[in-house]
């Protein structure tokens, strides 16, 4: 029998579903099953206790999300414990039948996990995804008319290349870390401030990241501290999105996607 025929059969049926769990540089398999799995003499899932809500078909997509709970103590659980992590973590949950001999494996769910939350004295984490096709139909903001620059830096309309050795502080190494500041050694040829709104990448193999807050000296303040505190990290510049800091610091000021000149007065209110 196929699997939708053992997918609706009343009492054929004998399902069993797979996750997959993308968190950067590593990727977990889990099932739900009472011991691991193989489908297809493939990749093994590891059984843990792993459940879910009902995914929804149809109506409005960015609706389409499901809840994924696992036990506390799981690694995934784990990057949710203190903080948000500093990677995206995308979810694939396929489904197939025991009874089936061809072993048809089905996607019912991929997307990416928006939070995470303990419950059941904290014994327990319920992950929250959405879907693939909810996240692209959400409403993105409209570029506006202001005096800073509207793009993203290093996205293709801004083009600057994220790995020059002009802006990018590679294999740093870390001196010490105290919370959310880091103290990094090597980086004197760029003046203060260079990494401010930049990002620090840590090397360490999970390709865990976070945004750095201000940048003084040799010191990192980041905006959250890192899960495990890396020895080495890459660093990246950031940028303040205005014409100035386009035109200096970049050398970009021909793809500035601002309105300098917009006055900074609003000539119709009324003067005090």
């Amino acid at each position: 029998m196929s699997y939708l025929g053992q997918e609706i059969s009343i009492e054929g049926g004998a399902p069993v579903e797979l996750y997959e769990f993308d968190i950067g540089t590593e990727v977990r398999y889990y099932t739900s099953s009472d011991g691991d799995v193989n489908p297809g003499g493939g990749q093994v899932y590891t059984a843990v206790a792993v459940q879910r809500g009902e995914t929804s078909e149809g109506g409005n997509a960015r609706e389409d999300e499901v809840q994924v709970t696992l036990p506390a103590s799981d690694v995934v659980s784990q990057l949710y414990a203190a903080r948000l992590p500093g990677v995206r973590l995308s979810l694939v949950i396929k489904r197939y039948h025991r009874t089936d001999v061809s072993e048809e494996v089905v996607t019912v769910f991929e997307g990416n996990t928006i939070s995470g939350s303990f419950r059941n004295n904290a014994a327990e984490c319920v992950i929250s995804a959405r879907s693939s096709i909810g996240g692209q139909q959400s409403t993105l903001p409209r570029r506006t008319y202001r005096s800073l620059c509207n793009h993203t830096l290093y996205d293709s309309i801004c083009a600057i290349n994220r790995n020059d050795p002009s802006f990018k502080g590679t294999s740093v190494s870390v001196s010490g870390t105290s919370g959310n500041v880091v103290m990094v050694t090597g980086i004197g040829a760029f003046n203060d401030g260079w990494f401010t709104g930049g990002e620090i990448e840590s090397l360490d193999g999970t390709g865990d990241r976070r945004l750095i807050l201000n940048h003084s000296v040799s010191t990192l303040t980041l905006l959250s501290p890192f899960f495990i505190a890396p020895a080495t990290v890459n660093l990246y510049a950031g940028c303040d999105h205005s014409a100035v800091t386009c035109a200096v610091k970049f050398l970009n000021r021909a793809r500035f996607g601002g309105f300098d000149s917009v006055p900074t007065k609003d000539p119709f209110r009324k003067l005090l």
